[in-house]
């Protein structure tokens, strides 16, 4: 297997993380050395001698039972591509005041874009979120849950479902003059089967940075502007709300 190792190397670019493991790996002669998986480069393959030496493997050097090894461990690179559909229906326009309902629903498309086999099963959440027009918090109101692998096919889509808001603008000398709600924006996550988040998108930042707060949450979860969850009822104040 030696021929097939070199030395020590600089770590760059994007790395994939697996759980740290000695085992024994075979090149297809036979050749076999102790180490635990790093990362995987391009076609290399990184790995830690117990002595703390990084040696680079080239992958199609490896035996079969390591690539399986590695088709089960190393979370693939994913593209997310998200299709949000908003239709708009106006409910009143009187001219000093309108009031709107807004369907929103979306379309996702996951594409593995690594080369390397995956053989394991991955759970995707498409969440969509309404904004409230009075204190700008904000509610879940689609998360949609699909199972899915990439062992036969390097792209997967699934609908996310629909769901409705309705929001009234206007003039109002003791208040704002804005009730209800509208579509604010997106988050999909996708988690490997170890519960790692591997791929995010979003149309928000401020829902990445507070995935740890949305994930597993349900619909009509309702969020401060810093992601703390409301408990208290929803107000009602006389026209749209949530």
């Amino acid at each position: 297997m030696k021929k097939y190792l070199v030395a020590l190397c600089v770590l760059m670019g994007l790395t994939f993380s697996v759980s740290a493991e000695m085992r024994i790996w075979s090149d297809k002669k036979g050749n076999t050395i102790e180490a635990e998986y790093v990362s995987v480069i391009g076609s290399k393959v990184v790995l830690k001698t117990p002595e703390g030496k990084t040696l680079k493997v080239t992958m199609s050097g490896l035996s079969a039972a390591d690539k399986k090894f590695l088709a089960s461990s190393i979370p693939p690179t994913i593209k997310i591509d998200v299709d949000i559909d908003k239709d708009e229906e106006k409910m009143h326009d009187s001219g000093y005041s309108v009031s709107k309902k807004e369907t929103v629903s979306c379309q996702v498309e996951l594409q593995k874009t690594s080369k390397e086999p995956c053989n394991r099963e991955f759970t995707v959440h498409a969440y969509i979120f309404a904004e409230s027009l009075r204190d700008n918090s904000k509610k879940i109101i689609i998360h949609k849950e699909q199972k899915l692998d990439f062992k036969n096919t390097a792209k997967v889509s699934f609908a996310s479902g629909s769901a409705s808001v309705q929001n009234y603008k206007g003039w109002s000398s003791t208040s704002n003059g804005k009730y209800g709600a509208e579509y604010h924006g997106y988050l999909v996550i996708v988690e490997d089967d170890r519960g790692n988040v591997i791929a995010v998108e979003s149309n928000q930042t401020t829902y990445e940075k507070n995935i740890a707060s949305i994930k597993g949450k349900d619909v009509g979860t309702r969020f401060d502007k810093n992601y703390r969850i409301l408990t208290e009822k929803e107000p009602n104040v006389g026209y749209y709300y949530w």
